[in-house]
């Protein structure tokens, strides 16, 4: 049984119960897809999910797994966010190929995580913390298509994305043992 729960956000957060553990999960709503994949990947009928059979307690999306139509980012937001994951990996550790438009964790590793940034960074700082933390990550497959309707804020515009990029790669360095001051 799901007991879900929107919580509105920059992104929307999901709260769901699946029979015991307590599951955290965010998605863009904004591409279609995601939606759909989001309910595959929670689903408790879903043996196969990492999340609920236990094999991962965090959970990310990657667009370069599953397939990155063309259409829905521009050529600067792929190479900022394949630059972002690139240094997340170096700083942590890590084998990310994507920051992901899901992901799905339990809510006793979140609440280990001691997660802090409520912006743009908050998808670097939760898989820099994972991988610090020892959490066992796995990324799924999911398509990234168009979107419905509008332009994104972040990959719409090239100021979008150098805006986001800057915060996240300032979170990036954060973590890496840089201060604010002296980057």
């Amino acid at each position: 049984k799901l007991d879900c729960r929107v919580v509105p956000g920059a992104w929307n957060q999901i709260r769901v119960a699946v029979e015991g553990p307590r599951i955290r999960v965010w998605f863009n709503r904004m591409h279609p897809s995601s939606d759909r994949e989001a309910g595959l990947r929670i689903e408790a009928a879903d043996s196969g999910s990492p999340i609920l059979s236990g094999a991962a307690e965090l959970v990310v999306g990657s667009r370069r797994l599953g397939g990155l139509d063309t259409r829905s980012h521009p050529w600067h937001a792929i190479a900022g966010t394949r630059f972002c994951v690139g240094l997340l990996n170096l700083v942590s550790g890590a084998r990310a190929t994507d920051l992901g438009p899901f992901r799905a964790v339990r809510a006793e590793a979140l609440a280990r995580l001691g997660m802090r940034d409520r912006d743009y960074g908050w998808t670097v700082e939760m898989q820099i913390r994972a991988a610090r933390a020892g959490l066992r990550v796995s990324e799924v497959p999911v398509t990234h298509r168009p979107r419905q309707g509008g332009r994104s804020k972040v990959s719409g515009t090239l100021r979008g994305t150098l805006g986001a990029g800057f915060k996240i790669v300032l979170t990036i360095l954060r973590h890496a043992g840089f201060s604010r001051r002296s980057v």
